[in-house]
């Protein structure tokens, strides 16, 4: 009669290679799979990263020039009034006419996601946003602080004053208009910088 035991060590080492191959091969798989969704994972993080980093800081910075835009138009109005109107000014014309930036609106998470995305340890995106919205509030006190006191200064000049002349109120004014224009000017650079980051963006 045969010994049986051969027979059944060969089987059973078959069956172990066969176990072991076919574990490599789901190990093999898994691996795969695992990689392939850490990859999704990573390219969706990267993509949520940029697309609401850039979204929020394109948004943000949108608000702020839409104040800016706002109190241009009404800071040309109230110059062009005074100029023609003097004396019959209304003494409330600047009263409720200017916006003011919200700083609860503005966040760093936006800047950090993009900065962790791309890299940016200069902060250079964060040296910008902050920049312009400098740039919005230095140009709103000249409507509501400058201009404003100017011409309620002049409003309750009395006619025995001297000062400020006629002559002297309409170079004040030409000044304020110069530096109303050089403002909107000046703001343009940011309107490239919002243009940019909507490229870089849609990039991505």
């Amino acid at each position: 009669m045969t010994n049986p035991e051969p027979m059944n060590l060969n089987l059973l080492g078959l069956i172990t290679t066969v176990i072991i191959a076919s574990l490599a091969v789901i190990l093999g798989y898994l691996l795969a799979v695992r990689q392939y969704f850490k990859q999704r994972e990573h390219e969706q993080n990267r993509k949520r990263y940029l697309d609401e980093g850039f979204d929020a800081l394109v948004s943000q910075i949108e608000e702020a020039f839409q104040v800016f835009k706002h109190n241009y138009a009404n800071g040309l109005f109230v110059m062009q009034n005074f100029r023609d109107m003097r004396k019959k000014t209304d003494p409330d014309i600047c009263k409720g006419k200017f916006r003011n930036i919200d700083q609860s609106s503005f966040q760093m998470v936006s800047v950090y996601r993009i900065q962790t995305v791309i890299n940016d340890e200069l902060m250079l995106i964060w040296k910008i946003q902050q920049t312009a919205f400098v740039f919005v509030e230095v140009s709103t006190r000249l409507y509501t602080s400058d201009i404003a006191t100017m011409i309620r200064v002049y409003l309750a000049k009395s006619d025995d004053d001297k000062y400020p002349t006629e002559e002297g109120i309409d170079e004040i004014t030409n000044e304020y208009f110069t530096a109303i224009v050089s403002q909107d000017t000046a703001a343009r650079r940011f309107y490239q910088f919002q243009a940019i980051l909507q490229d870089i963006a849609t990039e991505f």
